[in-house]
């Protein structure tokens, strides 16, 4: 008589072989492209729903920018699904970034920031002001920190913000993504380490 435990070792030496990991390869990919759910009962999400999800999570992700860069969410996209290693896959998403460079007030010296998602994501503590032309913006007079230029140009002279709060709207972004979509489609959605700080 053989055991339940018995053939089990059997069957877990088998699947450490290389063609045991052949053979299961084999059958996630043709449920991956069939749909159908393994004889468990685990679903294999199809390269189509990965791509739909990643096109999901865009638009969470662009739900969640705050309105004074909301029009930088035209310009996330994601890659192709990629197989890793260990046989999961992965889509990266990204901002373009040109979109997200921002020049800075004071440019005697300070190249400005490369991602201006994070930094209001993360928020910031500056050690001290900086003065300078903020382009495309007209000054509002309510400020003292701010001049009317008076050719009435599209511009205004403004004082920086010393700091400002970490608005998080990327975790949040996530956060939805994973509870919504997570369980259902054994996916979880991770962000890159620059809106972690």
């Amino acid at each position: 008589m053989i055991s339940d435990s018995a053939i089990m070792n059997k069957v877990n030496q088998f699947t450490n072989t290389s063609e045991g990991k052949k053979r299961i390869e084999k059958v996630i990919a043709k449920h991956r492209d069939s749909g159908k759910p393994l004889a468990s009962g685990q679903r294999i999400v199809s390269v189509d729903e990965m791509k739909n999800l990643a096109d999901i999570l865009v638009e969470t992700i662009r739900k969640h920018l705050p309105d004074s860069i909301r029009n930088i969410g035209d310009t996330l996209i994601g890659s192709q699904p990629i197989k890793r290693k260990d046989g999961s896959y992965e889509i990266c998403i990204q901002f373009s970034k040109h979109a997200l460079r921002r020049g800075s007030l004071f440019d005697d010296g300070y190249d400005g920031i490369e991602n201006i998602v994070a930094l209001l994501n993360n928020g910031y503590r500056a050690s001290n002001y900086v003065y300078g032309y903020w382009d495309g913006h007209k000054s509002s007079g309510k400020a003292a920190s701010e001049l009317r230029n008076a050719s009435g140009d599209n511009y205004a002279w403004i004082r920086s913000k010393k700091e400002r709060e970490a608005l998080q709207f990327m975790q949040k972004a996530i956060i939805e993504f994973n509870t919504i979509y997570g369980e259902k489609y054994n996916t979880t959605a991770e962000l890159g380490s620059v809106y972690k700080e």
